[in-house]
Protein backbone atom coordinates (compact mmCIF):
# COMPACT_ATOMS: atom_id res chain seq x y z
CA UNK A 1 0.00 0.00 0.00
CA UNK A 2 3.08 2.33 0.76
CA UNK A 3 4.39 1.88 -2.42
CA UNK A 4 1.25 2.69 -4.39
CA UNK A 5 0.71 5.74 -2.56
CA UNK A 6 4.66 7.04 -3.50
CA UNK A 7 3.63 5.49 -6.62
CA UNK A 8 1.11 8.40 -7.02
CA UNK A 9 2.98 11.28 -5.42
CA UNK A 10 4.16 13.55 -8.83
CA UNK A 11 7.86 13.33 -9.33
CA UNK A 12 8.55 16.88 -8.97
CA UNK A 13 7.41 16.70 -4.75
CA UNK A 14 10.71 17.96 -4.03
CA UNK A 15 9.98 20.97 -5.88
CA UNK A 16 6.80 21.33 -3.86
CA UNK A 17 8.44 20.85 -0.68
CA UNK A 18 11.19 23.89 -1.51
CA UNK A 19 8.33 25.94 -1.93
CA UNK A 20 7.20 26.05 1.38
CA UNK A 21 10.39 29.15 1.22
CA UNK A 22 6.94 31.63 0.24
CA UNK A 23 5.41 30.86 3.71
CA UNK A 24 6.21 33.56 5.61
CA UNK A 25 6.82 31.61 8.78
CA UNK A 26 9.68 29.53 7.09
CA UNK A 27 10.96 32.76 5.32
CA UNK A 28 11.02 34.53 8.55
CA UNK A 29 12.83 31.69 10.73
CA UNK A 30 15.80 31.09 11.82
CA UNK A 31 16.11 27.68 10.15
CA UNK A 32 15.12 28.18 6.45
CA UNK A 33 16.69 26.73 3.51
CA UNK A 34 19.84 27.93 2.58
CA UNK A 35 20.09 31.07 -0.23
CA UNK A 36 22.09 28.74 -2.90
CA UNK A 37 18.96 26.29 -2.17
CA UNK A 38 16.31 28.50 -3.43
CA UNK A 39 14.57 27.85 -6.85
CA UNK A 40 15.20 28.62 -10.29
CA UNK A 41 17.66 31.05 -9.11
CA UNK A 42 19.39 30.82 -12.96
CA UNK A 43 15.52 31.56 -14.20
CA UNK A 44 13.98 34.47 -12.60
CA UNK A 45 17.56 36.52 -10.93
CA UNK A 46 19.37 38.26 -13.42
CA UNK A 47 23.14 37.68 -12.61
CA UNK A 48 24.28 40.91 -11.67
CA UNK A 49 21.82 41.40 -8.64
CA UNK A 50 22.44 37.73 -7.26
CA UNK A 51 24.73 39.27 -4.58
CA UNK A 52 21.99 41.99 -3.74
CA UNK A 53 18.78 39.52 -3.61
CA UNK A 54 21.39 37.05 -1.35
CA UNK A 55 21.69 40.42 0.96
CA UNK A 56 18.53 41.35 1.18
CA UNK A 57 17.07 37.89 1.90
CA UNK A 58 19.96 37.97 4.81
CA UNK A 59 18.01 40.89 5.67
CA UNK A 60 15.10 39.68 6.18
CA UNK A 61 16.03 37.80 9.24
CA UNK A 62 17.52 41.42 10.79
CA UNK A 63 14.42 43.84 10.07
CA UNK A 64 11.62 43.95 11.84
CA UNK A 65 9.55 43.42 9.09
CA UNK A 66 6.22 42.72 11.07
CA UNK A 67 6.09 45.64 12.85
CA UNK A 68 6.40 47.49 9.50
CA UNK A 69 3.32 45.91 8.00
CA UNK A 70 -0.37 45.36 8.69
CA UNK A 71 -1.66 41.96 10.19
CA UNK A 72 -3.48 41.23 6.91
CA UNK A 73 0.05 41.06 4.94
CA UNK A 74 1.15 38.85 7.56
CA UNK A 75 -1.48 36.41 6.88
CA UNK A 76 -0.98 36.10 3.30
CA UNK A 77 2.27 35.24 1.39
CA UNK A 78 0.86 37.10 -1.77
CA UNK A 79 -0.01 40.18 0.20
CA UNK A 80 3.29 39.91 2.31
CA UNK A 81 5.41 39.52 -0.63
CA UNK A 82 3.81 42.74 -2.37
CA UNK A 83 3.75 44.52 0.44
CA UNK A 84 7.75 44.13 0.90
CA UNK A 85 7.69 44.65 -2.35
CA UNK A 86 7.38 48.30 -1.53
CA UNK A 87 9.15 48.43 1.68
CA UNK A 88 11.38 51.34 1.75
CA UNK A 89 13.86 53.02 4.13
CA UNK A 90 14.13 56.12 5.65
CA UNK A 91 16.11 57.42 2.69
CA UNK A 92 13.01 56.05 0.83
CA UNK A 93 14.84 53.57 -1.40
CA UNK A 94 13.13 49.81 -1.28
CA UNK A 95 14.76 47.34 0.79
CA UNK A 96 13.40 44.30 -0.73
CA UNK A 97 12.42 45.22 -3.53
CA UNK A 98 14.42 42.90 -5.57
CA UNK A 99 13.73 39.80 -3.58
CA UNK A 100 9.99 40.31 -3.17
CA UNK A 101 10.22 40.24 -7.32
CA UNK A 102 12.19 37.02 -7.16
CA UNK A 103 9.36 35.45 -4.89
CA UNK A 104 6.22 36.60 -6.57
CA UNK A 105 7.47 34.80 -9.83
CA UNK A 106 7.96 31.81 -7.68
CA UNK A 107 4.35 32.46 -6.85
CA UNK A 108 2.96 32.29 -9.87
CA UNK A 109 4.50 29.57 -10.92
CA UNK A 110 1.52 27.02 -12.18
CA UNK A 111 1.12 24.08 -9.86
CA UNK A 112 -0.84 22.06 -11.78
CA UNK A 113 -2.57 22.82 -15.49
CA UNK A 114 -6.02 22.29 -13.45
CA UNK A 115 -6.41 26.41 -14.35
CA UNK A 116 -5.54 26.11 -18.09
CA UNK A 117 -8.36 23.04 -18.37
CA UNK A 118 -11.06 25.41 -16.67
CA UNK A 119 -10.27 28.75 -19.10
CA UNK A 120 -10.69 25.82 -22.24
CA UNK A 121 -13.91 24.48 -20.96
CA UNK A 122 -15.32 27.98 -20.50
CA UNK A 123 -14.46 28.93 -23.99
CA UNK A 124 -15.85 25.72 -25.63
CA UNK A 125 -18.87 26.76 -23.85
CA UNK A 126 -18.73 30.54 -25.08
CA UNK A 127 -17.27 29.34 -28.52
CA UNK A 128 -20.38 27.02 -29.97
CA UNK A 129 -21.39 26.16 -33.58
CA UNK A 130 -23.89 29.12 -33.34
CA UNK A 131 -21.32 31.15 -31.91
CA UNK A 132 -18.54 30.21 -34.47
CA UNK A 133 -17.58 33.82 -36.42
CA UNK A 134 -16.90 34.98 -33.07
CA UNK A 135 -13.52 37.24 -33.17
CA UNK A 136 -10.68 36.74 -30.97
CA UNK A 137 -11.09 39.92 -29.54
CA UNK A 138 -14.86 39.17 -28.46
CA UNK A 139 -14.30 35.74 -26.89
CA UNK A 140 -11.35 37.07 -25.20
CA UNK A 141 -13.59 39.58 -23.55
CA UNK A 142 -16.00 37.53 -22.66
CA UNK A 143 -13.55 34.98 -21.18
CA UNK A 144 -11.99 37.78 -19.09
CA UNK A 145 -15.51 38.71 -17.86
CA UNK A 146 -16.50 35.04 -16.67
CA UNK A 147 -13.06 33.80 -15.30
CA UNK A 148 -12.91 37.27 -13.42
CA UNK A 149 -16.69 36.60 -12.37
CA UNK A 150 -15.85 33.18 -11.08
CA UNK A 151 -12.47 33.39 -9.08
CA UNK A 152 -13.99 36.70 -7.47
CA UNK A 153 -16.93 34.95 -6.29
CA UNK A 154 -19.14 37.70 -7.71
CA UNK A 155 -22.61 37.24 -9.61
CA UNK A 156 -22.82 38.73 -13.12
CA UNK A 157 -26.75 40.17 -11.59
CA UNK A 158 -24.82 42.13 -9.86
CA UNK A 159 -22.35 43.72 -11.29
CA UNK A 160 -23.01 47.87 -12.54
CA UNK A 161 -21.67 48.36 -15.79
CA UNK A 162 -20.34 52.17 -16.29
CA UNK A 163 -22.02 55.03 -18.73
CA UNK A 164 -18.42 54.31 -20.72
CA UNK A 165 -19.21 50.46 -20.91
CA UNK A 166 -22.58 50.84 -21.80
CA UNK A 167 -21.21 53.67 -24.31
CA UNK A 168 -18.80 51.35 -26.02
CA UNK A 169 -20.88 48.32 -25.93
CA UNK A 170 -22.33 48.41 -29.98
CA UNK A 171 -22.84 45.50 -32.45
CA UNK A 172 -19.29 46.09 -34.18
CA UNK A 173 -17.44 44.67 -31.05
CA UNK A 174 -19.62 41.48 -31.26
CA UNK A 175 -18.63 39.66 -34.26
Amino acid sequence: MCEELCNRLPSNINFYKNLRILSLKVCLSENRPAFVDLLFKKEFMDNDKIGMIERQYFKLLVVDIPSKLKEEEMRDSYKFWCALYRLTNAEGKFIFQEISLYMLKLLSLPSSNAVVERVFSVMNAVKTKARNRMQSVALDSILRVRINFSSSHQCCHKFNPSKKMIKDFNSKIMY
